[in-house]
């Protein structure tokens, strides 16, 4: 290509960039006008003396257009949690999806993100929860009942299929989301469980909620429909209700009873409404490192594609031919740039040659950076540097997963936010196969069977064991009453209705035919000269 055809080529990596600019500018418009709004808002008297005068006066909103930066920074008011907000984080389901979308970019497409969710979803979930029950009492009918209940339990987990990857994908999303929705839906004596997308769940039109939902639900308060979470007005945290659209369909839509419904809210307070992700307080890091870590390797590109440079003067009569460093082109806004294939040799034509920052002492800065920026990522979840960075140079397991360390605390607590919400999603499902007679059997009411029953959600522990203790400890409580069969099994990840199966199996194959095929394998591995003649 001539050089007046490269100078006009058009730069389709910086025409990309504007449009990706222009496509965030059109996302944030909603979110910064609702903070323009906030922040012209009414100036509010904080503080006055004895004699009524009045000190001095604050915007009611602060921070976000003055020495803060976008910091973001507000006054918190009487209102400010009022209806289940989260200012000034969100304050509108706009800014939540706006959020939202963050969250599933940074943790589905960088890989920062996704090697965060995976090392979580690796140490809190591993090899999945075990779900077993039992009883307070432990006598007569009520052995029975425990023995009912794990049948419902165990057919709700058969029919909905849940598995190791299932629940791996409703924990890294909810991660992502910021929270969990479950919609339990009554199929004739079995529960489906159905896993809701969180824009789903928003406020119903008004006919929909006046004439259709408020007259079933006969409550004697106003009702705050906000976020698309029922709830008394002025209390966000007695929870009414939730009304999803399924797929986004207005006409698709159902109204959930708080009995039907497992909600889990991260990384807010009980009197929020919704939840907010996990990558929203670390976003402009975990993209600034990724552009960093990109930079650094074009530059080393760029670097390593230079064989030779030559300082030749200009009118020395050298032989050495001048040399172009590459394929010159104009961006689209104007500012030119080369682009260096491999081998290049540069002649500077008599100009003075400068070696950039990658190319000098201070390329090691650069790496440190990064290494900074991976630590203050990690920090947000705990997590030790190596398992952000891939760097495991500076990774001691012993040390990171001893007893009480952070990290290991860190994953202990989201295994027990997940318990908690797992035990409260059984007990419902419980509750409605009380409804279809489950357990008439027993002649109790449900009051007298949530009272008597009790559920046990367990994981892997992510401490290093000692198994000798552990098991010895173990043996010690299973003997005495206090531990389950499923929950001993569980916490040496061993399957306990799997290895049932086998172990029935075994049973049932005679002496003789194991003696039998003991001999024909021998046989075949002497053939194969895997197995030497012996005595």
């Amino acid at each position: 290509m001539n050089e007046k055809a490269s100078e006009i080529q058009p730069d389709f990596i910086k025409q990309r960039d504007l449009l990706l600019a222009e496509a965030d500018v059109i996302q944030l418009t909603p979110a910064l006008k609702s903070m323009r709004e906030q922040a012209a808002g009414p100036k509010r008297v904080i503080e006055s003396d004895q004699s009524g005068h009045h000190g001095p006066e604050v915007k009611r909103e602060v921070g976000f257009f003055n020495e803060f930066g976008g910091a973001g920074v507000s006054i918190d008011d009487q209102n400010t949690r009022s209806d289940g907000d989260f200012r000034p984080i969100f304050q509108s389901e706009t800014e939540i999806a706006l959020i939202r979308g963050i969250g599933r970019y940074l943790g589905s497409a960088t890989d920062t993100g996704i090697g965060i969710l995976g090392n979580l979803s690796n140490y809190v979930v591993h090899t999945g929860f075990d779900f077993s029950v039992g009883v307070k009492r432990g006598s007569g009918d009520y052995l029975k009942l425990a023995e009912e209940a794990q049948k419902v339990v165990d057919e709700f987990l058969d029919y909905n299929d849940w598995n190791q990857n299932f629940q791996e994908e409703m924990f890294r999303e909810s991660r992502i989301d910021g929270e969990l929705l479950i919609a339990l839906e009554d199929e004739g004596g079995q529960v489906k469980a159905r896993r809701g997308e969180p824009s789903w769940l928003t406020e119903p039109n008004q006919h929909d909620r006046e004439t259709r939902i408020e007259e079933r639900l006969n409550y004697a308060h106003e009702i705050d429909w906000k976020y698309g979470v029922a709830s008394k007005k002025g209390d966000p945290t007695e929870r009414l209700g939730y009304f999803m659209q399924w797929n986004g369909d207005p006409a698709e839509w159902a109204f959930y009873p708080e009995s039907k419904f497992v909600h889990l809210a991260l990384n807010v307070p009980r009197n929020v409404k919704r939840g907010l992700s996990d990558f929203y307080s670390s976003s402009s890091r975990i993209t600034g490192a990724d552009e960093l870590l990109s930079r650094i390797g074009q530059g080393a590109g760029i670097q390593a594609s230079i064989a030779l440079i030559i300082e030749q003067a200009m009118g020395s009569g050298s032989a050495v031919s001048p040399l172009t460093g590459g394929t010159n082109s104009t961006g689209a806004n104007g500012v030119a740039f080369t682009d260096f294939k491999g081998g290049t040799v540069v002649n500077t034509k008599g100009n003075t040659f400068q070696a950039g920052p990658m190319a000098g002492a201070q390329a090691a800065n650069f790496i440190q950076v990064l290494q900074a920026m991976l630590r203050g990522i990690g920090n947000r979840w705990n997590m030790p540097e190596h398992m952000v960075s891939g760097d495991a140079s500076n990774g001691n397991y012993a040390s990171i997963l001893v007893a009480g360390s952070p990290f290991t605390r860190s994953i202990q607590t989201n295994q027990s936010k997940y318990f908690d919400t797992y035990k409260q999603m059984i007990f419902k499902v419980l509750r409605i196969a009380y409804k279809h007679g489950r357990f008439d059997a027993f002649g109790l009411p449900w009051s007298k069977i949530k009272e008597v029953v009790f559920i046990v959600i367990d994981g892997t522990n992510p401490e290093m064991q000692d198994i000798a203790s552990e098991l010895a400890v173990a043996e010690s409580l299973y003997a005495k009453g206090a531990l389950s069969a499923r929950t001993f099994a569980s916490r040496f990840n061993v399957d306990l209705d799997e290895e049932s199966e086998i172990r029935a199996k075994d049973q049932a194959i005679s002496e003789d035919d194991i003696a039998g095929a003991v001999e024909i394998a021998t046989e075949s591995l002497k053939k194969s000269g895997l197995l030497g003649e012996t005595n």
